[in-house]
């Protein structure tokens, strides 16, 4: 996918295009909102402040800001006796209220999808923006879904960063973002879609990409940076994969997946290409349940070889990560190997059956 078929994909969230004819008929005629909710789903208000500001905002943000654009229309109405119209409404409550837009610029609609096109991409390191990640990833995930293909994401974080502009100052760490987001844009193909996903970290979206096809090319990444002469420090990134394989994930957990693989790169002496199946033995359990029981005590129950020996313990969410990564388990005297997993949820708690052997080959009338 090269960059004039991404922007098309941005510009373009639909093949329909809203038109500001639509826009004006929407902020007057709430029945017609709801029939474009059905024609754009959840990329509606996005689509409309795209289209009158010629900048993206996130559609939850979009949202807000088009209900209290309308609020501002009314006030409008009230004060001038007329109606200003929705492009003349949202321009002066974007700048002069919200204080969103700088230097206002009214461009044909015809010529505006060039000008778009210059809000999407993060100044410093040429990467999309946050924003444009969010909507391709929900197009590519949809896509993977209804295709049946696979689709693998990458999740990649600067180790120890903080040292870096700690010790040598901000402007160094920038160039070294500037060129960390270089090296992603020359390591990846044309179908690829990199973002810098917040600070010091950074996305890829890889469509029709099974995961050792996102291995290769996320090794690829780690080593050209590891490698690179960053003249007073060397610099390295830990990397997460996830790939979607099947309808029976989530686009939170499929992100959340990647998420975690990153964190146990981390965790793990960093400068490392970790995949979610190398660290998961569970079935998934959503990112809102595992913030939800974090640094409570988790039960785990262990049941033995000859299925008349249960012991119950429990842990915190932290131990529960390495025994995860090391299929075993320590408590007290005894040394477990884990053979199987299930994960339970019984109303708030979150506990797991694990089915193992002590380790040595002792049965459970030992223990």
């Amino acid at each position: 996918m090269n960059n004039s078929n991404k922007m098309t994909d941005i510009v373009n969230l639909d093949k329909n295009k809203i038109t500001l004819k639509d826009i004006e008929f929407i902020a007057i005629n709430e029945l017609s909102e709801k029939e474009y909710i059905s024609k754009y789903g959840i990329n509606l208000y996005s689509n409309i402040l795209l289209r009158i500001t010629h900048k993206y905002f996130g559609e939850y943000e979009a949202h807000k800001l088009w209900n209290k654009i309308l609020n501002h229309r009314e006030n409008l109405i009230l004060t001038l006796d007329r109606n200003p119209g929705i492009m003349v409404t949202s321009l002066d409550y974007l700048t002069n209220t919200e204080h969103l837009l700088d230097d206002v610029t009214i461009i044909e609609e015809d010529k505006s999808e060039y000008i778009i096109t210059t809000n999407l991409f993060d100044k410093l390191t040429k990467l999309f923006v946050r924003g444009v990640f969010d909507v391709i990833v929900l197009k590519e995930y949809d896509l993977s879904i209804r295709a049946n293909i696979p689709l693998s994401l990458l999740m990649i974080d600067v180790d120890d960063f903080k040292y870096i502009n700690d010790n040598y100052g901000h402007q160094r760490g920038d160039e070294t973002l500037s060129i960390i987001g270089d090296i992603i844009l020359k390591s990846i193909r044309s179908m690829d879609i990199g973002a810098r996903y917040g600070g010091e970290e950074f996305s890829i979206i890889m469509p029709s990409t099974a995961s050792i096809d996102a291995k290769t090319i996320a090794e690829r990444i780690r080593r050209s940076i590891e490698v690179y002469d960053f003249s007073d420090f060397t610099i390295t990134v830990s990397i997460g994969i996830s790939t979607l394989l099947n309808n029976e994930t989530s686009l939170t957990d499929f992100i959340y997946m990647a998420d975690k693989a990153l964190s146990h790169a981390k965790i793990t002496n960093k400068n490392k290409v970790v995949h979610y199946s190398v660290i998961s033995l569970e079935p998934i359990v959503s990112s809102y349940q595992k913030r939800r029981t974090k640094m409570n005590k988790i039960k785990i129950e262990l049941i033995f070889d000859d299925k008349q020996s249960i012991k119950t313990l429990a842990v915190y969410n932290c131990e529960f990560e390495q025994l995860m990564h090391n299929k075993e388990i320590i408590s007290d005297d005894n040394h477990y190997v884990i053979t199987s997993i299930i994960a339970i949820n019984e109303g708030d708690e979150l506990w797991y059956r694990l089915s193992c052997n002590q380790k040595g080959g002792l049965s459970s009338s030992e223990l």
